[in-house]
């Protein structure tokens, strides 16, 4: 929020400055006491109290005091006594989700599925509030690039004709392996892949369609395309994806690695091209909310997918 000529006065800037600082340094207190158990509501009750018992009352610059702070649900509310001449700050939210990232506890509050609520009063009224869900810490971008990876003419391709768009900032590159099209790679533990694979015969999307209106065949195919590790089929389904039809299943698999056991989240996109058969595969190695909100990403990229021929 701004003043009505579009400036805030610089006092507001430097009291917005102190108190984000303040809330960093406590909430840095609280992720490091933290396990790496999915907290119920009552830790988070708990955890809430512990940082009001070290912050209430204390003035964080401004004459900005906490005035107290507690839980509802999943969600912490940090409430402050403000000055009268204190003005709202316009980038009050991202500037305490960039100092939550920077400081560790937007992780803690990501992967915990913790909501944040900020509430500034002057006398009893309250005058502003921002609030945070735990999504908006996430360092995962749910946006994907404005140009199209086009796979038509690829050596691996063979022959399939198809375009997507990818993760946006996703290295896009080549991959080992006489299958595998083309890689996506965002952070470690974040994977996107085109495979391609020949089909026995041609078959036309009718009959394929006619084939999984089973429910029974749809989890047979899933079943039988579980990948070769200890793995645990989650969910199937089955659906028309741009004028193709086309099978998706998630399997959570154990892998063992340098006698460590690494948990790997994958989803499958079946997709039936005539007398070919295409894979885009999502795969996440890091920690269930990350593996979450990545799904997110993974059907979007895989809903983007366009083939030029497909209205012939």
């Amino acid at each position: 929020m701004t003043k009505p000529d579009g400036a805030e006065s610089k006092s507001s800037l430097k009291q917005a400055a102190l108190w984000l600082v303040a809330i960093s340094v406590v909430l840095t207190t609280f992720s490091m006491s933290t396990t790496a158990v999915t907290l119920t509501e009552n830790d988070i009750a708990n955890y809430a109290a512990e940082i009001n018992s070290k912050g209430k009352g204390t003035d964080i610059g401004g004459g900005t005091v906490i005035r107290h702070v507690f839980s509802k649900g999943r969600t912490i509310i940090f409430r402050y006594d403000v000055p009268a001449d204190w003005q709202p700050y316009s980038k009050g939210r991202e500037d305490i989700i960039i100092q939550a990232k920077s400081r560790g506890s937007a992780k803690f509050f990501f992967e915990e599925n913790i909501n944040t609520n900020y509430q500034y009063f002057k006398s009893n009224l309250q005058i502003y509030s921002i609030n945070i869900y735990s999504s908006q810490y996430s360092n995962i971008n749910l946006e994907l690039d404005h140009t199209y990876v086009n796979i038509n003419g690829h050596a691996k391709s063979k022959g399939v004709n198809m375009r997507l768009r990818p993760p946006k900032g996703w290295d896009i590159g080549e991959a080992n392996g006489p299958n595998i099209v083309k890689a996506f790679n965002g952070e470690p533990g974040q994977y996107y892949m085109i495979i391609t694979k020949d089909m026995p015969s041609f078959s036309t999307r009718l009959q394929i369609k006619e084939i999984y209106s089973n429910s029974k065949a749809v989890k047979e195919h899933a079943e039988s395309s579980m990948p070769d590790y200890d793995c645990t089929l989650n969910e199937y389904d089955f659906f028309i994806l741009n004028t193709y039809p086309t099978v998706t299943s998630e399997y959570m698999c154990d892998i063992e690695q340098s006698d460590a056991l690494i948990k790997l989240a994958t989803k499958v996109w079946f997709i039936f091209y005539e007398d070919k058969l295409i894979m885009l595969q999502g795969t996440c190695t890091n920690s269930r909310a990350e593996c979450e909100q990545l799904n997110k990403l993974f059907n979007m990229v895989s809903a983007s997918v366009y083939f030029p021929e497909q209205f012939n």
